[in-house]
């Protein structure tokens, strides 16, 4: 008998075990799923922002940002943390591609070719720079060091089959002696000349410049790679190759030119607040309790290469995005709306049927990022990614 009934409890755990097996796990699946499911589109919507999408995104090993574009992005991020106007809120940096075509020109002469980024219809190209490197250290004759240089650059215009490019004169810079430095970054603004070849009806892809060096000292044209400078085919370290700098203001980031006042001292009082305070006596515990459960803003570390973002994100890497969490019990005390004081109001008279008012952000901060799009480094201001205050609604 204790055998028979030992047999049929055997039997029933089985019978039970795999009914689990059955459900549970196939609940299982369907939950990470979903969950899968939901990070990829919340993920795709997050791209938009970075007018990227999940088939653009570069896969590959994250590649070494520009020195130029690292400088600008640190600079972009003091101004905007102290409160200072910026000129754009967009900013793109192509690198040299080289040029292997004929020779166009009867003079010495170095060429650049730079490809020409796709500008968002909200957006409005307001400068353009080319960045060139002089580095004194590879200068082949010493005695030049002591001497000015003089660069003239010009735009290469594609001529007829039959004829030449054609040349046009853009600006001309002077180079003063190194003065016991290893090398400078020359700067030209060419924004009326890409205004031009963007403006036409087949628009370019690519735009390519000419630069000739004279010395000041009666007036020779000396071989650009005498003296310092280089194309893309000789440069040797990629962060550090010549540059041509887009800058250009969204219309969707209206407040760019604003001043943001106050940004980092309101950031340490937040941040401060979120923490909880120390109780010296017994009697503020009710108190004390009640205003850490309102509603406040509180620590939200983010770090992109958990996300498997840090292949195309550069900088930043790790950042506090905050997040609002506490109760809006009546009456209201922080920021909020005339509906969500009427809503506190009904809730306090009838809880069952009317919900409390939710906290929320009411307010957000800018944050200054540096990412690949479509392998151009690109710094962007973009809205939305870090909570400034807190609210009920």
């Amino acid at each position: 008998m204790i055998h028979t009934i030992f047999l049929l409890t055997i039997s029933v755990f089985i019978v039970h075990a795999r009914l689990d097996k059955e459900t549970i796990f196939p609940r299982e699946e369907a939950y990470l799923k979903n969950a899968s499911d939901f990070i990829d589109k919340s993920t795709e919507s997050l791209l938009k922002i970075f007018g990227l999408s999940s088939s653009t995104v570069i896969s590959e090993n994250k590649e070494q940002p520009h020195k130029l574009m690292e400088y600008i992005y640190k600079t972009y991020t003091s101004m905007y943390e102290r409160g200072l106007p910026l000129l754009a809120d967009t900013v793109r940096g192509c690198t040299d591609l080289g040029v292997t075509s004929r020779r166009f020109a009867n003079f010495p002469y170095v060429a650049y070719k730079f490809e020409i980024p796709k500008i968002q219809q909200t957006e409005t190209l307001i400068k353009v720079e080319l960045k060139i490197l002089v580095r004194f250290s590879d200068f082949e004759i010493v005695n030049l060091n002591r001497n000015f240089l003089k660069l003239y650059l010009y735009g290469v215009l594609k001529g007829n089959k039959q004829e030449n490019p054609l040349l046009i004169e853009l600006a001309t810079k002077v180079v003063p002696p190194s003065s016991g430095r290893d090398s400078v970054w020359i700067t030209f603004e060419v924004t009326s000349f890409l205004l031009a070849q963007i403006s036409q009806e087949a628009q370019k892809k690519y735009v390519k410049f000419a630069l000739r060096i004279r010395s000041m000292h009666g007036g020779t044209t000396i071989p650009p790679t005498m003296v310092g400078v280089h194309d893309a085919t000789h440069q040797k370290n990629v962060t550090e190759k010549n540059l041509l700098v887009f800058f250009s203001l969204d219309s969707v980031n209206k407040e760019t030119r604003t001043s943001v006042s106050l940004r980092t001292k309101r950031g340490l009082a937040d941040i401060k607040e979120s923490e909880p305070k120390k109780i010296k006596k017994k009697k503020h515990h009710k108190t004390l309790n009640n205003e850490i459960k309102k509603c406040r803003r509180k620590n939200m570390k983010v770090n992109l290469s958990e996300l498997k973002w840090d292949k195309w994100f550069m900088n930043p890497i790790k950042f506090n995005a905050y997040y609002c969490h506490g109760s809006c019990a009546h009456p209201l005390t922080i920021t909020t709306d005339n509906h969500a004081t009427i809503q506190s109001m009904m809730h306090k008279l009838n809880k069952k049927i009317v919900e409390p008012p939710c906290c929320v952000p009411t307010e957000y901060e800018k944050l200054v990022v540096l990412y690949m799009q479509e392998k151009t480094p690109t710094l962007r201001l973009v809205n939305g990614l870090i909570v400034k205050a807190c609210g009920c609604k």
